[in-house]
């Protein structure tokens, strides 16, 4: 339980300090980098882990130690001048909602189906096409969607973005870690991640860090299931 969780904390610490000092990167595409080292934690943690009690013991435990020990941090001046907050609070929601919701995603995966390998998929599913969708979609998008419940300040290439990443990872990730074949991975993967994409168009409220793993996990365990 050690070993991924001292990893997570090196890496996240060394690679976040080296950009931001040495690269000078601000924004939203450091925001981004950091979004990444977070969502490759709860992976590394499950991936590594011997039991599901394990895995989602040690993301509970996160989610408790970092909540309060950001709260601390927040009123530093350079806290928002690292973090580039979009609203007070953000960073601690969203990593509560990550190591909590990771917590729940390996206890039903592995600990209910003993599909170990969906929850690293549902996660990084999730992770890479969100970021795809921020950067592409602040950058280039220019038709906004029109669907119901969707968000109406997004837009349609964020959005492609989100699925044709989740979809590559997706399909890279099955092929590894599953006996499913080409097929079935491919049709599996893709309604994984127009349903992700979907959740990700409807949530308000910064809480798609639950929803759209959740929804991945979903469709995913169903699939896996009928396929």
């Amino acid at each position: 339980m050690l070993k991924p969780l001292i990893f997570c904390l090196t890496l996240t610490a060394v690679l976040a300090l080296l950009v931001k000092i040495n690269q000078k990167m601000d924004g939203e595409p450091f925001r981004k980098l950091l979004h990444t080292i977070a969502y490759s934690c709860p992976v590394l943690i499950i991936h590594f882990s011997n039991t599901w009690q394990t895995a989602s013991v040690t993301l509970a435990v996160i989610a408790i130690i970092v909540y309060p020990l950001l709260a601390l941090v927040e009123k530093h001046p350079y806290y928002a001048k690292f973090f580039f907050e979009r609203h007070d609070g953000e960073v601690k929601l969203s990593m509560l909602q990550l190591f909590l919701g990771t917590a729940f995603i390996s206890a039903v995966c592995w600990g209910i189906f003993d599909m170990k390998h969906l929850a690293g998929c549902a996660i990084l599913m999730w992770g890479p096409g969100d970021a795809a969708a921020a950067l592409l979609g602040k950058r280039y998008g220019r038709h906004k969607i029109n669907l119901p419940l969707a968000d109406h300040h997004k837009s349609w290439e964020g959005s492609i973005s989100f699925m044709a990443v989740s979809l590559i990872i997706g399909i890279i990730w099955l092929s590894i870690f599953s006996d499913m074949n080409l097929l079935s991975i491919i049709i599996t993967t893709l309604i994984t991640s127009m349903a992700g994409a979907y959740t990700e168009l409807i949530t308000k409220g910064g809480f798609d860090t639950i929803t759209v793993p959740t929804a991945n996990m979903t469709v995913l365990i169903i699939l896996q299931l009928i396929l």
